[in-house]
């Protein structure tokens, strides 16, 4: 097909190509491959949102207990347990042993672990009495005319904070009462099997 341009006849292919230049080549390298320039690398632009800032004393953020399937042993859902520094405590090391052919089998460290249940974290928002509105993860609110943040010396934080604080540590001593006992338990059950220390 052709068609007419200033009484001239021009291929529609040359028209789509009349101003078309192509790029120079890249370098190329010893090994006759090119040289590319790295693509540059975008980092995604965190924006904290409002209501974390405070935080906003409307927010409320609530996490239930995800809908998993336990695991198919019947054993409870559980995680490796870390101390304040981020490192997994360690249960018990059990030493080298030599079998009955004479070579030496490496021991093996076991880790203490604590019960996890995956979560669902819900950001809500109720700016006022029977208003709710939802808050999701990627959508970070920046302007609000509700925005009223918390102040840590308001009366009602600190004893918020104090009452949360004081259950805490209650629950983080019978916690370790009872891994003492069960650390004993272990230990002699290792040491004679099937008998444990009587209580």
């Amino acid at each position: 097909m052709e068609i007419s341009d200033n009484d001239a006849t021009v291929e529609p292919t040359n028209r789509l190509i009349e101003d078309f230049e192509p790029s120079g080549m890249p370098p190329l390298a010893p090994d006759g491959g090119p040289i590319l320039e790295p693509a540059p690398v975008y980092l995604p632009v965190i924006v904290e949102s409002l209501c974390d800032r405070g935080p906003c004393r409307h927010r409320h953020v609530l996490g239930t207990a995800m809908e998993a399937a336990e695991p198919m042993d019947g054993s409870a859902l559980e995680r490796p347990k870390r101390d304040a520094n981020g490192e997994l405590v360690i249960k018990l090391v059990e030493p080298d042993v030599t079998n009955w052919k004479g070579e030496t089998v490496p021991g093996r460290t076991i880790y203490e672990t604590e019960p996890h249940v995956p979560k669902v974290v819900s950001r809500i928002c109720y700016p006022s009495p029977g208003v709710r509105i939802e808050l999701g993860e990627d959508e970070p609110v920046l302007e609000c005319s509700r925005w009223d943040p918390e102040d840590p010396a308001d009366p009602e934080v600190v004893a918020r904070e104090a009452r949360r604080a004081a259950f805490l540590a209650r629950e983080a001593a019978t916690t370790a009462d009872v891994e003492d006992l069960n650390r004993e338990d272990d230990a002699d059950s290792l040491t004679t099997p099937g008998v444990k220390r009587k209580k």
